[in-house]
């Protein structure tokens, strides 16, 4: 349950209780956790030299293991080696590759040129759209809970977070309206039931950036505001450029702020700020997205540095 409170150096708009919301939704039977499945197979249509990240947007991890690392720049989804964070194969896009995931064999990848989300079977051949082409106007984050069956996706063009079966049926849209006001990133907490969205704000109104967080029906629970605690020192737990965030096992939630190149940790219970990583140290030349890897590690996406690092999951290089 929540109740409206201020927790350490963040202010929230509500506090989590350890019980996970009732649900209207039915899983389908079986499912399988995110990234399982076959590993992707897409050969090298874009050429060995080509192999280079020079852009990346979003970072998943797949089956088998690998990563997938989208690019904008190289229109491509990349499969990164875990071990090496290189990538050795690619699959070309026809557009603009920002959002990606992958649940069982299925890879959904949001091109924002078609302005949809487009799926592949883990051989990278095309299995058809999410909403058809044109349905999400600006596709630039997406969460996959496999074993609910589910994809949630951010439309920063509708500035709300479609729903939709793994198999393509819409669900439902939530945050809809005046909820938020840039949308930009997107985590799901499957224990929890919990949807995390970043949202850019709007300074000019003096509406500070914040994480929102809504239950799988829809149900807004509360915020991580941006706006933190200052002093001549500097601000602790402040960001104004939100962009990936994550979910650990222990509900910890991992934030990307890309103009600041840093990661803020936020611990339960009330998601108090528990670790500010700096990109200084790790060159994390704005970064975009982070998750978890199969060790608990981060991984994080750095769009100017134009690859991907490893970070411990508090933050110590790895």
């Amino acid at each position: 349950m929540w109740v409206a409170c201020v927790a350490g150096s963040v202010a929230l708009a509500g506090c989590f209780g350890d019980a996970a919301p009732a649900s209207e939704d039915a899983p389908p039977a079986g499912g399988t956790p995110t990234g399982s499945g076959p590993a992707p197979q897409f050969g090298v249509p874009l050429g060995a030299d080509a192999l280079v990240l020079r852009s990346p947007v979003r970072v998943a991890r797949a089956g088998g293991g690998w990563l997938l690392v989208t690019d904008a720049r190289q229109r491509a989804v990349f499969r990164v080696d875990p071990a090496t964070l290189q990538p050795d194969q690619a699959l070309a896009i026809d557009g603009t590759p920002l959002a990606v995931g992958m649940a069982g064999d299925r890879l959904f990848v949001g091109n924002a040129t078609r302005r949809t989300v487009e799926v592949f079977n883990h051989l990278g051949q095309p299995a058809g759209t999410l909403g058809g082409v044109g349905g999400v106007g600006y596709p630039s984050d997406l969460a996959v809970d496999a074993a609910a069956g589910l994809v949630f996706v951010v439309d920063g063009l509708a500035r709300d977070v479609k729903v939709f079966e793994t198999g393509g049926t819409p669900r439902r849209a939530i945050g809809a309206g005046a909820t938020f006001e840039s949308p930009i990133g997107v985590a799901v907490d499957p224990a929890r039931r919990e949807v995390l969205v970043s949202d850019y704000g709007n300074p000019g109104a003096s509406i500070p950036a914040a994480v929102k967080i809504f239950s799988y029906e829809g149900d807004f629970l509360g915020a991580i505001e941006g706006n933190g605690t200052c002093a001549a020192a500097g601000c602790r737990g402040a960001f104004s450029r939100p962009q990936g965030v994550a979910v650990d096992d222990a509900g910890r939630v991992y934030l990307v702020d890309a103009l600041q190149s840093s990661v803020l940790v936020y611990g339960r219970p009330g998601l108090t700020l528990v670790a500010e990583i700096s990109g200084a140290a790790q060159r994390l030349r704005l970064p975009s997205d982070v998750i978890l890897d199969e060790t608990g590690g981060l991984v994080v996406a750095a769009s100017l540095r134009g690859g991907v690092a490893r970070l411990s999951g508090l933050g110590g290089a790895r």
